[in-house]
């Protein structure tokens, strides 16, 4: 299951290739398509390459191997050749991990906080003796006394230059 998961990385990884070529295309040649076929981008970029690959083919794998198979596969874009079956092989064949044990032992984790507050009530914390103490305290009084500025000193002014 790995391996085809793998090929489908290989696969991803060729149709962006096959993408820039593309762009590469559209900057080499004045193409009026949006999308252009693997046949013709194969052709732009490396037409010795496409006679090569073309006679090897018929003379080792016969003309209809050529005709049948390559010639389908370099019909629509690159990217769309190599991203489909990609993406398809990325999906079907990724790695699960777990049998639903980690969702249950995460499910767990957040009821922690819960057991943990119940706990607290229970011996005794939590009944307004919390940490962050309200606004009408004794010692937020002075602080407000000092920031209406009643008992505070304003510091001199420098002089202007």
């Amino acid at each position: 299951m790995i391996l085809f998961f793998n090929i489908g990385w290989v696969l991803l990884i060729l149709s962006f290739f096959g993408a820039a070529a593309e762009i590469a295309v559209h900057a080499v040649t004045p193409v009026r398509s949006v999308f252009i076929s693997g046949n013709d981008v194969w052709y732009v970029l490396a037409p010795n390459g496409l006679a090569l690959a073309h006679f090897w083919v018929e003379s080792h794998l016969g003309a209809a191997f050529w005709d049948v198979v390559i010639r389908p596969a370099l019909t629509p874009p690159l990217w769309l050749t190599f991203g489909l079956p990609g993406f398809i092989l990325l999906w079907r064949f990724r790695p699960r991990h777990g049998d639903g044990r980690d969702a249950k032992r995460q499910e767990e984790a957040l009821g922690l906080y819960d057991e943990l507050a119940r706990d607290a009530k229970e011996n005794g914390y939590g009944d307004g003796d919390d940490m962050m103490p309200g606004h009408d305290d004794d010692a937020f009084a002075h602080d407000r006394h000092d920031l209406e500025g009643d008992d505070v000193s304003t510091p001199p002014r420098p002089p202007a230059p």
